[in-house]
């Protein structure tokens, strides 16, 4: 995530490892802070280009394979994945293939949530693969005539498809019960690449 920062009529690029818009209000609470005890903001925000999300927590890695993962495995509710979802167009990310796990926080009406969701996501990417609980819906959403997307009800599975595919990036999001961080055991991540851009103003 990128964003220009405007304070006393200067503008400060501010560039970020973070990954969507979600944890743009946190940013700039941190910033204001900083700003409101009269610091300078300029080391505070050369300080958050390299600062890493969390573990498994919509971090970014390279994996051996050549291609780019957005890990977001532990916690998936669904105002979040929603969020997400929304931030896409602004990333522009080219050849995206997005897993959708297992998803938290949906009591009622299940297949509804998730056909919903494949549903907005298969304009945006180039590949949905559907795993887990998100798998159960592939019968539906063939005969609504979306076809974009796979099915790989396992981690295994996932780690099987994306092995045949060519680099590019894949955003992985599940909750924990899917353990679809197996899917890095198979890749052994590398060093981190450049923050992902999403521009805001």
């Amino acid at each position: 995530m990128a964003f220009d920062l405007v304070v006393d009529g200067r503008t400060y690029p501010v560039t970020t490892r973070f990954v969507g818009t979600m944890m743009l209000t946190n940013l700039l609470g941190a910033l204001a802070v900083v700003h409101g005890h009269g610091l300078p903001l300029e080391p505070a925000i050369a300080r958050l280009a390299s600062e890493e999300p969390a573990n498994e927590r919509m971090n970014v890695l390279t994996g051996r394979d050549g291609k780019t993962y957005i890990v977001d495995v532990r916690k998936a509710p669904l105002w979040s994945t929603e969020l997400l979802v929304d931030d896409l167009p602004r990333m522009a990310i080219p050849d995206l293939t997005f897993v959708i796990g297992d998803l938290s926080d949906i009591r009622s009406n299940n297949s509804a949530h998730y056909r919903k969701l494949a549903r907005r996501l298969s304009p945006l990417v180039e590949t949905v693969v559907l795993a887990g609980r998100s798998a159960e819906q592939a019968a539906k959403l063939s005969q609504e005539g979306i076809t974009n997307f796979v099915v790989a009800p396992t981690a295994l599975d996932v780690s099987r498809y994306l092995d045949s595919r060519p680099p590019g990036v894949v955003y992985l999001k599940s909750n924990g019960s899917l353990q679809l961080w197996r899917v890095l055991d198979q890749v052994a991540p590398a060093a981190g690449p450049p923050p992902v851009p999403n521009r805001q103003e």
